[in-house]
């Protein structure tokens, strides 16, 4: 992976997690909807990524 693709890799992460941030209604729920998130990632459910980021 070169360091541009990288780069957007993580700058895709954190407008997902400024996106979730804003959703929430309390620092409890952002955790557990970041942890969801994380969660979703390991565990290779992409497509529901790309479903909270209106990807597909």
């Amino acid at each position: 992976m070169d360091k541009d693709s990288y780069l957007k890799g993580f700058e895709d992460c954190l407008d997902l997690i400024l996106i979730e941030l804003r959703k929430a209604k309390n620092l409890e729920d952002a955790k557990l909807r970041i942890e969801v998130i994380y969660t979703e990632l390991k565990e290779n459910k992409y497509e529901a990524i790309r479903k909270m980021l209106n990807l597909g």
